[in-house]
Parts: structure tokens; C-alpha cells; sequence
């Protein structure tokens, strides 16, 4: 437990690390091209792929083609977000449910002296479709976009 807890603490420490920095324009030289990004200005909320960047404005790709936003009208840049982290949160709740439900099935066959037998499997089923929805509900929030750029 006590790892856990410096793990989680190191971690909160180096998203404040990062975080103080954000206010640098120059951060945006970290992106690739065709990286997607969130960009969000005075006026609107934009996800697009990244071209390109100067001193006077960011250039971004959509599906309406190139454009360039003035480096005065962008609130703040992000990376976007990735499902990754729903798919593993579901298959680690998955596992871990379906081990519990085993377990569960195998004790209740074994107390009601064998009248359960039959259910072992569709109680591991239920217990892995069960943690596979919290692990994903767990992965979901979880997810957080990485700020690249944010006006001070």
C-alpha cells in the first residue's frame, strides 16, 4: 500500500511539474505533424490535426482543410484524448472479475454440497461482464488529455 501511495503522489507531482510550465508557446514545437490536438479559442472548440507553428499563429488541418489560428486567439492547446485507457481498465476488471466469479462459483458449489455445480460458469461470466464495466467506468475517468498550451 505504501507504494501505491507514492506512486499516486509522485505522479500528482509531476502533473504540477508540468502544469507550470504550460504557459510557454514554444511547448507546441514537442507536436508532430498530423498529431491530433484539441485547440480551443476565444470563440470555439476545435479537434484537428497539427501542421505546423510560429511565433504569430498555430496551423491546423480538419475536414474543411488547412487554416491558421492567431496565437492571440488560442486559449489552449491539448493532446487529444485516447480511448486506451477504456479498453485496458475493461480487460484488467475483466480478468479480475472473472478470477472472483471462479472463486465465488466454486465456493457456492462447494456449501450447497454439489446443487450449484451447474452455475460456476455463468456466475464467472456475470462477474467478469461486471468488472468489466466498472474497470471501463474506472478507465473513462481516468482519461485525461495532456495540456500542452494554456494563456496565462
Amino acid at each position: 500500500m505504501r507504494s501505491i501511495g507514492t506512486v499516486l503522489l509522485a505522479a500528482i507531482m509531476a502533473g504540477n511539474l508540468a502544469a507550470a510550465d504550460e504557459g510557454a508557446w514554444q511547448n507546441l514545437a514537442g507536436l508532430k505533424a498530423a498529431q491530433k490536438i484539441e485547440v480551443v479559442t476565444k470563440n470555439d472548440q476545435m479537434k484537428v490535426e497539427f501542421v505546423r507553428f510560429d511565433d504569430h499563429g498555430i496551423a491546423v488541418r480538419d475536414k474543411k482543410g488547412e487554416r491558421t489560428i492567431a496565437q492571440a486567439d488560442v486559449k489552449h492547446v491539448r493532446l487529444g484524448r485516447r480511448n486506451r485507457g477504456i479498453w485496458i481498465g475493461a480487460a484488467v476488471g475483466g480478468g479480475g472479475g472473472a478470477a472472483a466469479g471462479a472463486a465465488l462459483g466454486s465456493r457456492l458449489a462447494n456449501e450447497s454440497g454439489g446443487d450449484f455445480d451447474n452455475l460456476k460458469g455463468p456466475i464467472a461470466v456475470a462477474c467478469a461482464a461486471v468488472g468489466a464495466l466498472i474497470g471501463a467506468v474506472i478507465g473513462t475517468a481516468a482519461r485525461r488529455s495532456q495540456t500542452i498550451y494554456r494563456k496565462q
